[in-house]
């Protein structure tokens, strides 16, 4: 019971922070590549697995640091996938990528936690893996429907102010909604806002929002330029890394409890022991997009694209939103596993994110798009409804 407990508040916790991440930096001037806002947003993600290793102490005070390789493997395979996000975009658009990446995400969790990898991560127990399944499919379908709705935004031109609503392709208001996952009303002209990762993630990655300003200058058709097949390519490389992002963190978990203690000391609570696993995870997402940075640099010949200085300390918020998300996503894991856990989190993302999007920022108008949304909401509940009964009681 205790870990359903655990595991359900991982769920509201990723869902909400996840679902809300684009707030944060919404309306910024964000640099096209959208490197250094990785680099800034990692920097917070890094400050909050500081934080947690002051929370999760065992309960007679030990303050052992947890530096597991498997973290800095988990957190390293989700910065990989966040690094090829403007690529997909470039190639395919938001919408066919979005709903690409997300939807092999949603498949990759699901099998690897049904069915487990051989013997190093054994399958989750699963009382009606049909039902979980059927689930799964319901969700694809329902990103399938979300990657045709096409927002109505409300863009100021440049040196005027009037409100004049218009209907934008579902690729360029959707990255405009992203104003780097976060949220403000800012009148920059066309940069109306930035920086939303859309179904928390990050999960998914802030830098789709970066390519709002070329999106912004073209129609929707000009946005996606380049080779589609590429980009489905990487989006599918994408869903695969989404997926496996908390595979380590379900490794690490298996063998502390087949050795029975932590530190020659017994295992501490099912809360306490998840949390011991958030700083590894963490700094392997800073260290890659350290690294990730650096290695742009040098290819720019030390001449960087900067966040602008009014968006960097957002952009570290942001990644401190985030990292509380994925604090929830890893609890979600812990608790209810890879195949349940996982794919209720981004379903409750999704309509956290997209309550956002119709309620507060009225970005979907008109009959056509309501219905579409209409649609993808009642799959995305009976899919979450379908995975919740997958679970054995």
């Amino acid at each position: 019971m205790g870990s359903k407990i655990v595991g359900t508040a991982g769920v509201l916790i990723a869902s909400f922070f996840w679902g809300s991440n684009f707030i944060v930096c919404r309306g910024y001037d964000l640099p096209s590549d959208g490197m250094h806002f990785v680099l800034l947003m990692s920097t917070g993600i890094l400050l909050v697995g500081i934080l947690t290793l002051f929370t999760s102490a065992h309960e007679d005070g030990d303050f052992e640091v947890v530096f597991s390789p498997d973290g800095l493997i988990g957190g390293a395979i989700w910065a990989v996938g966040n690094f090829l996000t403007v690529p997909i975009l470039r190639n395919s658009g938001l919408g066919v990528g979005f709903a690409t990446w997300c939807g092999v995400n949603l498949v990759v969790a699901f099998a690897v936690g049904a069915i487990g990898l051989c013997r190093v991560l054994p399958g989750e127990a699963l009382k009606h893996p049909s039902l979980g399944a059927a689930g799964v499919v319901l969700a694809i379908a329902a990103l399938a429907l979300f990657a045709n709705v096409r927002p109505s935004l409300s863009v100021p031109s440049e040196g005027d102010h009037d409100d004049g609503a218009r209907e934008t392709g579902a690729d360029e208001s959707l990255l405009r909604h992203t104003g780097n996952t976060p949220s403000a009303g800012n009148s920059q002209h066309d940069h109306d806002s930035r920086g939303e990762n859309s179904y928390g993630f990050a999960y998914l990655a802030i830098e789709e929002t970066v390519l709002e300003q070329h999106t912004c200058e073209a129609s929707s058709e000009q946005s996606v330029s380049g080779n589609r097949l590429l980009g489905m390519t990487l989006a599918t490389v994408a869903g695969i890394l989404y997926g496996f992002q908390f595979v380590p963190l379900s490794m690490w978990h298996n063998k502390v409890e087949r050795a029975g203690h932590m530190f020659d000391q017994d295992l501490p609570s099912e809360l306490i022991l998840a949390t011991r696993f958030f700083f590894s995870q963490f700094a392997g997402i800073f260290l890659t997009s350290l690294l990730g940075f650096s290695i742009y640099c040098v290819c720019r010949a030390n001449r960087p694209l900067l966040v602008p200085p009014e968006a960097m300390l957002p952009s570290v918020f942001s990644g401190i939103v985030w990292a509380v998300g994925c604090a929830g996503g890893m609890l979600a894991t812990a608790g209810l596993g890879n195949a349940v856990g996982f794919p209720l989190l981004l379903n409750g993302a999704f309509l956290v994110n997209s309550s956002w999007s119709i309620l507060y920022f009225k970005e979907i108008q008109g009959a056509r798009n309501l219905q579409l949304f209409g649609g993808a909401f009642l799959l995305i509940v009976t899919s979450s409804i379908l995975i919740s009964l997958a679970k054995d009681g």
